[in-house]
This record gives C-alpha cells, sequence and structure tokens, in this order.
C-alpha cells in the first residue's frame, strides 16, 4: 500500500550514512513528512520508533498534513499554530497563486520550520 510508511527501511538507510561518515561527531538530521494523514499522532508514531534516537544522532520530525496544511514541529510546539495557518491559507488559496511564487511561499514556510528548531 502507498501509505505505509516503511520506518525500518528509512533508518536503515540512514544509520549508514551515519556510520560512513567520521567527521562529524554530532549532527541533527531533520525528517520531513507529508502525508494526507499527517499530524500529531503521526509525528508520536515515528518519534516514539526505537532508532529516532542514538548514540552520535537526535532526529528532529517535522509532519505536514498535505491536506490542510497543518504542521507538527512537535506536540505542542509554540510554532505549530502560527506555520499551521500560514500553509493552511497557501493550500486553500492555492489557485490564486502562480506556480513559482507559491512554491517560494511553501518554501518560506519551510524554512521558518527549520529554524524553529
Amino acid at each position: 500500500r502507498d501509505d505505509i510508511l516503511k520506518l525500518e527501511e528509512l533508518y536503515s538507510i540512514f544509520n549508514k550514512y551515519r556510520d560512513n561518515i567520521s567527521i562529524m561527531k554530532r549532527y541533527t538530521p531533520l525528517w520531513v513528512f507529508f502525508s494526507a494523514r499527517g499530524g500529531i499522532y503521526l509525528h508520536e508514531t515515528i518519534s516514539s520508533y526505537k532508532n529516532v534516537e542514538g548514540k552520535q544522532v537526535f532526529s528532529t520530525l517535522c509532519v505536514v498534513n498535505s491536506e490542510s496544511g497543518t504542521v507538527c514541529l512537535s506536540p505542542g510546539h509554540a510554532k505549530n499554530s502560527v506555520l499551521s495557518e500560514q500553509l493552511e491559507s497557501l493550500v486553500r488559496d492555492v489557485s490564486l497563486w502562480e506556480r513559482d511564487a507559491w512554491f517560494r511561499q511553501v518554501s518560506g514556510i519551510c524554512d521558518r520550520s527549520i529554524a524553529a528548531y
């Protein structure tokens, strides 16, 4: 099925990548998941997975509901509401924007999401 996340495969690929980097002692990867059914529950499911945190890595997760525009940086995060309102407005008004301008606005929201960490 298309809606099944293959988390074990994702983490396996990431762990192989991490093991091959000897220069960096600590780094924070950002995982961004877009899902039509995404939100706080998907965030909690992914973040509770046993391999999200390891000895040398702390993962940051961002889950975006691709239909509503809801953003979940983490449960109760102060920026969830602000970023969700901005993205919800863009999703709702997508037909009013020129394609490139719309993508620039969405990119700006993604940049602010990353900066919120």
